[in-house]
């Protein structure tokens, strides 16, 4: 393979791409994701140059993230499902999951941190599948000089913070799972013991209430507004069951 400072032909699945050296980055070397200090880099023109119908190989970058996705011609060249991503960055199209060209733009300091997230596991599915090349130097995520800029730091503190709360609800979901339904309105819970309860997690949106097992002693006071009790529960054998009236929807 290649390494780095070397000038030479990449060659995959039996096609050979003469590249500059600047554009070889060797798997050992290979930046963490998303990268968050100088990075090796690439040219904004060089990624544009590289798209369908232009220069080999094809690349497309996500949140500023440089990859040659040559080996997915079915995919990223002409008249493939996804030749629009090719030779431009697509961290918006990848976050929503749209294809619209308005979506196209590199600033997506509009989206949540759940959308930004989905967009960081594609770039993390598609750099364990394709080679990564480095940052693209003087964008919407990178400087010239291949350091974050003042918005990648942003989508970087968005992302732990995301992450942060993904973790507090799993470990919500853990101390409260939820019922099991036997889709007439009857709740239960079984093998997860405790009694069915509404719960909300704090500081979430009401619309996330839902029924969940509550187990005692719990971590926290089983009281409103946390923990409400349904109206309408009775015991049916070994299980106390609860029924969702159209009042607590």
């Amino acid at each position: 393979a290649p390494q780095q400072g070397t000038a030479g032909p990449m060659c995959q699945r039996r096609l050979c791409f003469p590249l500059v050296a600047s554009l070889l980055v060797p798997a050992a070397d290979a930046v963490a994701l998303p990268c968050a200090d100088r990075c090796p880099t690439i040219s904004r023109d060089a990624l544009s140059r590289h798209g369908p119908g232009g220069q080999e190989p094809l690349m497309l970058a996500v949140f500023g993230h440089a990859l040659n996705v040559s080996g997915g011609e079915r995919f990223y060249a002409i008249g493939g499902s996804y030749e629009f991503l090719a030779g431009r960055d697509c961290t918006r199209a990848y976050a929503m999951g749209s294809t619209k060209v308005p979506l196209r733009t590199e600033d997506v300091s509009d989206l949540s941190g759940k959308q930004l997230k989905t967009a960081m596991s594609w770039l993390k599915d598609l750099a364990a599948k394709y080679v990564l090349l480095g940052v693209v130097a003087g964008g919407h995520f990178y400087d010239s000089d291949g350091r974050p800029t003042p918005a990648m730091r942003l989508y970087m503190s968005k992302l732990e913070e995301q992450d942060q709360q993904d973790a507090q609800k799993q470990s919500w979901g853990r101390q409260y799972p939820m019922c099991n339904a036997d889709g007439r309105g009857g709740l239960w819970c079984g093998v997860q013991g405790g009694t069915p309860m509404w719960v909300l997690q704090p500081g979430r949106d009401e619309r996330e209430r839902r029924c969940a097992c509550v187990r005692e002693p719990a971590p926290l006071p089983i009281t409103p507004p946390t923990f409400l009790p349904f109206r309408d529960c009775w015991q049916d054998g070994e299980k106390y069951k609860c029924r969702v009236n159209r009042a607590e929807l």
